[in-house]
């Protein structure tokens, strides 16, 4: 797992560098603010991804450790659109989600709550209050609250569905997956997606606290209680072209072919994200 966790590292840092100059152009051109220096510690920017954020690599990782509540905060006051590849995502989650009380942990701005219809009871559960508000507003029947993965405030045997996607490489430790188990009902299904922690998503991505494996994912969901119902590894990042067209599919104000993360089914070694269902048991094991 190392050597393919260093090897989109290194790819995707170089990739960040020669798109550094056409994103720099891109942002003056239509007025969005970036810095070319970080604001905490004064270090020059050398990958695209930080220009927005004015934040280097290991300050981004400094406060999503240690400051995680103000730093989600932040990231999540600018709701943007929902792109092709998340439509494709949310598709996937969405069609295993039965009927009864659904808990979204990680709600954001309530996408995937907003795809749910009648005979639902919603719930959603954000670290960043400035989500939360926008759920409510997108999910005016849903039951929106702020509060940490780890800590969920909902009493036991609570929820028939539970949803938690792309939160747990955010979080240390198995707190957040105990949780998530102790909320559920016997025989409640929770639906859990992460990044490839050795894939292009993993360690690139600073605020990615833990890195996942199909098999440790596996792992970490089996040793608090969850069965396994099945498992999905999707997702499909082209380097040097996915990137580039996501910015021009912006500049132009269309979708262009191939700018989405590519949602089919791949090998592990190319795949972007997971998708397990597991379930509660009825009876404990």
């Amino acid at each position: 797992m190392v050597d393919k966790i260093e090897m989109w590292y290194c790819l995707r840092k170089f990739e960040g560098m020669l798109l550094l100059l056409p994103f720099m152009v891109y942002y003056a051109l239509l007025g969005i603010t970036f810095s070319i220096r970080c604001r905490k510690c004064g270090s020059w920017l050398f990958d695209q991804q930080f220009l927005r954020s004015g934040i280097c690599e290991k300050c981004t990782r400094e406060m999503a450790l240690s400051e995680p509540d103000d730093y989600y905060e932040k990231e999540h006051l600018v709701i943007r659109p929902v792109s092709p590849a998340q439509e494709h995502h949310h598709k996937r989650i969405v069609k295993r989600v039965g009927y009864g009380r659904i808990l979204d942990i990680g709600c954001g701005s309530g996408q995937v709550l907003s795809r749910l219809g009648l005979q639902r009871e919603l719930y959603g559960m954000d670290i960043a209050q400035g989500s939360v508000n926008t759920a409510k507003i997108r999910v005016k029947d849903g039951s929106f609250c702020t509060g940490d993965a780890r800590h969920i405030p909902y009493k036991t045997d609570t929820f028939d569905y539970l949803i938690c996607t792309e939160v747990l490489e955010h979080i240390e430790g198995n707190d957040a997956i105990r949780e998530c188990y102790r909320v559920l009902k016997p025989n409640g299904v929770a639906l859990i997606t992460v990044p490839n922690g050795s894939g292009a998503s993993g360690k690139y991505f600073p605020y990615h606290i833990r890195l996942f494996s199909y098999s440790s994912l596996i792992t970490a969901l089996e040793g608090e209680g969850f069965k396994i119902v099945s498992g999905q590894k999707f997702g499909l990042y082209i380097p040097f072209v996915t990137l580039f067209l996501i910015t021009m599919s912006q500049a132009l104000g269309k979708s262009l072919p191939f700018c989405p993360i590519l949602n089919v089914r791949v090998p592990e070694f190319l795949a972007e994200h997971f998708l397990i269902e597991c379930r509660k048991p009825s009876e404990p094991a």
